[in-house]
Order: structure tokens, then C-alpha cells, then sequence
């Protein structure tokens, strides 16, 4: 439910063009509406997922950005290991730290 309709949900709040501050009265708004629905078993992640993943956004640099070690193989669209396998989306870009020898995908 979190993957599916929270994200989207999260995904509009997001691309609305509000501003932090408007963002969360909007949120404040939908907690204070939520307490009066019948359940919140089916419908909690419209809510729920995205305050957390505004939270996030606000809070934890790269929060979003996945680290993978030992790929075996690197193209523009795809990044595989052993037992892995990693199809990226337009807009991705995977770099290996030197340092440390692990690569990291990051939005462009």
C-alpha cells in the first residue's frame, strides 16, 4: 500500500510547487481530517508516507540514494552483480568512489 498509493501521493505533494510551510499545513490538514474516517486500515499511507518521506527530504542528506558494492558489469542503463541486477531509469547515473571502491546511484 506504501509503494503504491503512498508514493504517488508523496510524488504529488512533492511536484505541487508548495512551500515548506504550505506543505505542512497540508499535512496537518490531512492528519486532523484522517482522525475522522471510519478505518485507517486501507487508506493510512495517503497520509503516512508522505510526512515520512517529507521528513526525509528535510532531514537525512541522500536519504535517497542507494549504495551497491562489487558490480560485475556497468552500462548506461543497467549496473549487475552476482545475483543482482539493477535497470536504471533516464535521469540516474551510477560513480564509484575511489576511496572505498563501491558505486553509488544518484539522480542526475
Amino acid at each position: 500500500m506504501e509503494l503504491n498509493e503512498g508514493l504517488a501521493e508523496y510524488t504529488g505533494i512533492m511536484m505541487s510547487g508548495r512551500s515548506s510551510s504550505e506543505t505542512i499545513n497540508l499535512f496537518e490538514q490531512k492528519l486532523t481530517e484522517s482522525q475522522n474516517w471510519p478505518t485507517f486500515v486501507r487508506s493510512f499511507a495517503y497520509v503516512t508516507t508522505p510526512i515520512y518521506g517529507f521528513i526525509l527530504n528535510n532531514s537525512v542528506k541522500n536519504w535517497d540514494i542507494v549504495t551497491l558494492s562489487e558490480p560485475t558489469m556497468i552500462t548506461s542503463d543497467k549496473i549487475s552483480g552476482k545475483g543482482w541486477i539493477l535497470n536504471l531509469n533516464k535521469g540516474y547515473l551510477v560513480e564509484k568512489n575511489i576511496a572505498n571502491s563501491n558505486y553509488t546511484l544518484k539522480k542526475k
